[in-house]
C-alpha cells in the first residue's frame, strides 16, 4: 500500500533536533534541470509567472539564485519541513522508528521541484507549484510533462501490484499517467455534515488527508479493507457513497 500526499506551500525550518538517517531525493538530476532554468529568472519573472507579491518574489529569486551554495545534505527531511494543514494532521514529529520505517517505504510526497519524495529525503525550502507552466526545455513547457513519465515509470517499475491510496490534490495527483499506471488507485474523500447537508470543505479536507495518512502509518496497514475503520476526529466510513475506486468519509458538526 502506497500513500500519495501533496506537498505544502508552508515550510518550517525550525524543527527540533532529530537524529535520523536522511536520504537523498531520487530525481536530483531532474531537479537540477529545473533549478538551472529558475536561476535565469529575474525578480519580475517570479512575480508575473507565479503571481506572488514583491516580497515573496524577492525571497524566491534569492532562494534559487543562491541554490548552489546550499548543501542538500544539510537539508531537512521532507516530512518535517512541510508544515501545511495536511502535515499538521500527519503530525510526524511524534513518530517512532517503526513509524518512520513504514512511512519511508510507503508514503510518497509529490513535488513540483523534486518530483517524488520519501519522508526522510533531505530537501531545502523552496517555492514551486506543480501547476506552474514555463519552458523547461524546447519540448517541455509544464511540470506535468516534465515529471509524468518519470514518476509513473518509477511506480510501475517498483510497485506494480501495490494499491495507491490517493490523498493528494488533483493538482498533484494528475501528474501520474492514469492510462499507463499499473496499480489500482483509491481516491479518498472527506465530507462535513451540517444541518442535513454534506460537502467537502477545503481546509478540513486537507487536514483529514493528513490524519488519514497518519492513521495508515501508525497502524502499519496493508489491506484495503482496513482503511474503512478510519475514525480520527469523528470521521466515519460511508458505505452508501463509496465504491471500489472512491472511499468517502464524513463527520457531523
Amino acid at each position: 500500500m502506497k500513500i500519495l500526499l501533496s506537498p505544502a506551500k508552508s515550510m518550517d525550518v525550525n524543527i527540533p533536533n532529530i537524529s535520523i538517517n536522511k536520504t537523498s531525493p531520487l530525481f536530483m538530476e531532474k531537479t537540477n534541470q529545473i533549478i538551472s532554468v529558475l536561476k535565469s529568472w529575474s525578480i519580475s519573472d517570479f512575480k508575473s509567472k507565479m503571481k506572488i507579491s514583491d516580497t515573496i518574489s524577492l525571497t524566491t529569486y534569492e532562494t534559487y539564485k543562491n541554490w548552489n551554495q546550499v548543501d542538500d545534505e544539510d537539508g531537512i527531511p521532507a516530512v518535517y519541513l512541510y508544515s501545511g494543514t495536511a502535515f499538521k494532521g500527519l503530525s510526524s514529529i511524534d513518530w517512532n522508528n517503526q513509524d518512520l520505517d513504514y512511512a519511508q517505504n510507503n508514503l510518497i510526497i509529490l513535488s513540483g521541484l523534486y518530483g517524488f519524495l520519501r519522508p526522510l529525503d533531505s530537501i531545502n525550502k523552496y517555492r514551486l507549484e506543480m501547476a506552474l507552466k514555463f519552458d523547461i526545455s524546447k519540448e517541455v513547457n509544464s511540470l506535468y510533462k516534465f515529471w509524468s513519465k518519470s514518476i509513473t515509470s518509477y511506480l510501475n517499475d517498483n510497485y506494480p501490484k501495490e494499491l495507491i491510496v490517493n490523498l493528494a490534490s488533483n493538482e498533484y495527483s494528475k501528474v501520474i499517467d492514469k492510462k499507463v499506471i499499473m496499480s489500482d488507485i483509491l481516491n479518498c474523500h472527506f465530507l462535513e455534515v451540517k444541518n442535513g447537508s454534506e460537502r467537502s470543505i477545503a481546509s478540513h479536507a486537507k487536514r483529514a488527508r493528513g490524519l488519514f495518512a497518519r492513521f495508515i502509518v501508525k497502524n502499519k496497514l496493508k489491506d484495503k479493507e482496513d482503511l474503512k475503520s478510519f475514525d480520527f476526529d469523528g470521521y466515519k466510513y460511508r458505505n452508501d457513497l463509496s465504491n471500489e475506486k472512491d472511499y468517502y468519509f464524513s463527520r457531523n458538526h
